[in-house]
């Protein structure tokens, strides 16, 4: 993981935190975010 993507994960992290979400991972050439019990897809 570069500093860019993980500059990028904590700015997801921190925004699904505000929603009571925990950001678990992700996937770049899906654009899917991985989220403790659910996906979410971002555009």
């Amino acid at each position: 993981m570069s500093f860019i993507d993980a500059f990028e994960f904590n700015k997801a992290f921190e925004r699904f935190d505000k929603l009571g979400l925990e950001l678990v991972g992700t996937n770049s050439e899906t654009g899917l975010y991985f989220v403790k019990d659910k996906i979410v897809k971002q555009k």
